[in-house]
């Protein structure tokens, strides 16, 4: 199982905006990711990669902390 809990606060042109994922994968499970532009799906995928740091928040893979 993955669990995702993870919050980012963004500046946009139109001020502060948060954005918050909490998720439960359960193995064998296939989800998608979908939404208008500016959703956040990349800002999303980018934190679930490493690539972007959370402000708060973890992701646990078979409860080890990743």
């Amino acid at each position: 199982m993955i669990e995702i809990n993870l919050q980012k606060y963004l500046w946009t042109a139109s001020g502060e905006l948060s954005l918050s994922l909490d998720v439960s994968i359960k193995e064998g499970e296939i989800i998608a990711l979908y939404g208008p532009s500016g959703a956040g799906k990349t800002t999303t995928l980018r934190l679930i990669s490493g690539l972007d740091t959370p402000n708060h928040g973890t992701i646990k893979v078979n409860n080890t902390k990743w």
